[in-house]
């Protein structure tokens, strides 16, 4: 199991937009990660999916996301859209859990394999 290499100090980015929070991870056997922005909220968008061999997970055209994953690793990256989507949940609790508190990640991916 890789482990993650990203480690800050303090904030990688600053930055005034109430409710977003942005995360970063790498792995040191990568060279992938991948970049998360979570809504407190959850936001609705729109997506325009292009290329010869797009990956994404619940990015149909429009929808309603409280998080965004953009991940490496092609399609093995799509994994990071689930873990998201449970650390997301670990934060709210399992109390009393209703089908509005799991969260609906959106992710693509992108293919970098041999860029290291």
């Amino acid at each position: 199991m890789p482990t993650t290499a990203t480690t800050f100090d303090g904030p990688a980015l600053t930055f005034d937009i109430p409710g977003l929070s942005v995360g970063v991870a790498e792995y040191e056997e990568g060279p992938t990660g991948c970049t998360v922005f979570a809504f407190e909220r959850g936001v609705p968008f729109v997506s325009d999916i292009r290329g010869g061999s797009p990956g994404t997970v619940r990015a149909d055209k429009t929808g309603f996301a409280r998080a965004f994953c953009f991940a490496g690793g092609s399609l093995l990256g799509l994994e990071a859209v689930a873990g998201v989507a449970s650390a997301l949940f670990d934060r709210r609790g399992h109390d009393h859990v209703l089908w509005t508190d799991i969260p609906a990640v959106a992710g693509a991916i992108i293919f970098d394999f041999g860029l290291g």
